[in-house]
């Protein structure tokens, strides 16, 4: 037989829970597209800054160009690219495993429970209803101590 109420008691039970963080997916998206950015200026750089490769903002591409250059090209200057490719693969290599190794100590320095010895006490009113114990009017009927 299911109960329909909440029997859950305690501040650790109904304690808001952290949600996860946002730092390292935006880290990792950052070091992605930087790693691109590497790969293209390494390959713009290698050419020459040739006119052909497009406009450019003070000698600095889009990071997403070299796919387009990759597609126009490869067949063409297969090393060239296997090159810049190295070098994007090896930043972004390094720059994951970094947050790897950064989201594993996050993850073994966890901090004491601070509910470890427990946390009896006598329950209060609202402790009551939020665990579900009331059902007739409870927030109408004081309870008496």
């Amino acid at each position: 037989m299911s109960s329909k109420f909440n029997n859950a008691v305690g501040p650790q039970v109904r304690a808001k829970k952290k949600g996860p963080g946002k730092l390292i997916p935006l880290l990792a998206a950052m070091t992605m597209v930087g790693s691109m950015s590497a790969s293209t200026q390494f390959f713009a750089s290698s050419a020459g800054n040739h006119p052909s490769l497009g406009s450019s903002v003070a000698g600095f591409y889009p990071p997403w160009q070299i796919v387009s250059w990759a597609l126009k090209w490869h067949a063409y200057y297969p090393e060239a690219f296997m090159r810049a490719a190295g070098v994007g693969i090896g930043l972004s290599s390094a720059g994951l495993f970094a947050l790897l190794v950064a989201k594993i100590i996050r993850g073994n320095s966890s901090e004491a429970n601070r509910y470890l010895h427990g946390s009896a006490r006598w329950a209060e009113q609202k402790d009551i209803e939020a665990a579900g114990l009331c059902w007739r009017r409870c927030k109408s009927a004081a309870i008496r101590r």
